[in-house]
């Protein structure tokens, strides 16, 4: 069980076509699948040693606010996924997130690049991308990483860490992880770009 509070501000940009609901002092329960998953998201990204990004912490509001938005509409009144990002919208983001590539980005900067709500961004990128943005963001990062790696044997983990949008290279060698199955520095060893084991 999981008790969530979203700020209407969050809430108003999935609402399209009508005033807000009045608040309420009454807890909304809900038992669904969906909600639950996206639920456990979140709890595993609390559990992690480093915190997400604004990111990310946007996209899972977005997400979680859609899911309870939807969850009191009929079927009938739903939002869907929709189709994905035109062409330029979806290049003036991905510009803007490789231009802020070390910074901590919020979804709503990115969403104004495209001229667009977060919601609508957000839902749209990933039609396009098959990534939400903060996901897609993190593949960036470690493509640049190993980019520095490969082209800079000898600049240090921190350094390649801070230039790719780590806090630390602890935080850094996680999401590397993570996604390689190997430590950074393994990596470099395994690349013939460091020293042996």
């Amino acid at each position: 069980m999981f008790h969530l509070h979203l700020d209407r501000s969050v809430v108003a940009d999935f609402i399209d076509d009508g005033p807000l609901p009045s608040p309420t002092n009454r807890p909304l329960v809900v038992t669904d699948a969906g909600m639950s998953a996206l639920a456990r998201m979140v709890f595993d990204e609390l559990a992690k040693e480093t915190p997400p990004s604004r990111l990310a912490w946007d996209t899972y509001a977005a997400a979680l606010a859609l899911r309870l938005f939807n969850l009191q509409k009929p079927p009938a009144h739903r939002m869907t996924d929709g189709g994905g990002l035109a062409r330029w919208r979806l290049k003036r983001a991905m510009d803007y997130l490789m231009a802020h590539l070390s910074e901590d980005v919020a979804l709503a900067e990115v969403a104004a690049i495209a001229d667009l709500s977060p919601h609508h961004f957000c839902r749209a990128f990933k039609q396009s991308t098959g990534l939400p943005p903060h996901a897609w963001l993190t593949r960036q990062r470690l493509e640049h990483a190993l980019q520095l790696m490969s082209a800079h044997p000898k600049m240090g983990l921190v350094e390649i860490a801070l230039c790719v949008g780590y806090q630390s290279q602890t935080s850094f060698g996680q999401a590397f992880k993570r996604a390689m199955g190997v430590t950074p520095s393994r990596w470099r060893r395994d690349q013939g770009l460091g020293p042996p084991l």
